[in-house]
């Protein structure tokens, strides 16, 4: 198994240290930062990694949505929604995504040179 190291490379891309600001600050700013998904951000030689807490009932299903530059991701039960848009410094809609939940951590895996035409998941999770 790759060991995950902090991303090293993004400090190369154009926007970076906007995108950086953005992705540390606004989500404090919202008065819904309590019913937010924590969000860490890790990189490999190989895959960007996203890693989410959610909390797990019997019914909850989890879609993730690309684009461009950004991923979506919706998490429904049968109390609540919950949704996250976790903006991107790099163009990521030709890369594949896998995801899987283990544990209430939900992790999703951006692959850097495989590609993918494929722009949702939809994961069905049972506690």
């Amino acid at each position: 198994m790759q060991e995950k190291k902090k991303k090293d490379c993004f400090a190369q891309v154009d926007g970076f240290e906007q995108w950086m600001d953005t992705f540390f600050h606004e989500p404090y700013e919202s008065e819904y930062c309590q019913h937010d998904l924590h969000i860490d951000l890790f990189e490999t030689d190989t895959v960007y990694i996203i890693e989410a807490e959610i909390s797990l009932t019997n019914t909850t299903h989890i879609v993730i949505n690309k684009t461009q530059h950004s991923l979506t991701i919706h998490v429904i039960d049968s109390s609540h929604e919950k949704e996250k848009i976790i903006d991107l410094p790099i163009p990521i809609m030709d890369k594949k995504i896998t995801a899987q939940v283990t544990n209430s951590l939900l992790e999703i895996h951006i692959s850097k040179t495989t590609p993918s035409s494929e722009q949702t998941l939809i994961i069905a999770c049972h506690s």
